[in-house]
């Protein structure tokens, strides 16, 4: 039932190319804004990519999680069958995982051909890339059922969300940081704390599932 739910939903976002249409231009305007704002012979650039990588795929991702606020009503009609809600809770994660790592993934690339940070750390980078798209799919999925419910519900969600992220996020920043400049301990020291979010994320919206689609 999960895998079914999950590919139903999947096919509707790509047939609502939201990412296409929204998310990715997003990240390109933003990339290629700061990459003409500051000059790269001084080493800015460089500097600031963990922090503008993170911060612009988080906000090209509420365009996704908006669009499934918006999708509620597919959720509620879906739910009358009888489905757990932890069920419908771990199929938007997955959607919203999926959507997300696309975006985090070409913003990645967009940011490396920019901005040219020194990776020291590939590895560590991937690790931290998943759990801070986890992080943040999870988190979209908690609150969209939530803003659902209210007027004006795409203003709603940035402003509840990236609070709540907020702490995730800038670990996730912090353990960028460390993986480019090759501070090891430090870098791991951050993703794991990072790691403590994603369990936390996942067991309070796993365990208020079934209020969230009430």
């Amino acid at each position: 039932m999960l895998k079914t739910l999950i590919r139903a939903q999947l096919r509707s976002e790509i047939r609502d190319k939201t990412i296409l249409a929204r998310s990715l231009p997003f990240v390109g305007v933003v990339l290629l804004l700061f990459a003409f704002a500051f000059d790269p012979d001084r080493g800015v650039l460089s500097r600031i990519a963990p922090g503008l990588w993170w911060v612009t795929v988080t906000f090209a991702a509420m365009f996704i999680y908006v669009r499934d606020a918006h999708n509620k009503r597919e959720s509620r009609f879906i739910s009358q069958f009888g489905i757990e809600g932890s069920t419908l809770f771990l199929s938007r994660v997955s959607v919203n995982f999926v959507l997300t790592a696309i975006v985090t993934f070409i913003s990645g690339l967009f940011t490396i051909f920019l901005f040219s940070p020194d990776i020291a750390n590939p590895f560590a980078l991937l690790v931290i890339a998943f759990l801070a798209t986890l992080s943040l799919a999870t988190i979209g999925a908690i609150y969209s059922p939530i803003v659902a419910k209210l007027h004006d519900s795409g203003q709603l969600l940035s402003l509840v969300v990236i609070p709540v992220l907020l702490p995730a996020l800038l670990a996730a920043i912090r353990a960028t940081e460390a993986a480019i400049s090759s501070a090891t301990r430090e870098c791991w020291q951050w993703t794991s704390l990072l790691a403590i979010f994603v369990v936390l994320f996942i067991s309070v919206g796993t365990l208020a599932s079934d209020s969230l689609e009430d």
